[in-house]
């Protein structure tokens, strides 16, 4: 899957959010990936 990645300034509130159960499967597999950034 490829496209062009908005800039922040366009995105509402500035973020790219994809919230839980509502993310597009594109191949069914038994791993799973979980990122996370905090800034203190």
């Amino acid at each position: 899957m490829r496209g062009e990645v908005p800039e922040n300034e366009d995105l509402p509130g500035n973020e790219l959010v994809v919230p839980f159960g509502q993310a597009q499967m594109v191949r069914e597999g038994t791993d799973c990936t979980m990122l996370g950034l905090l800034a203190v």
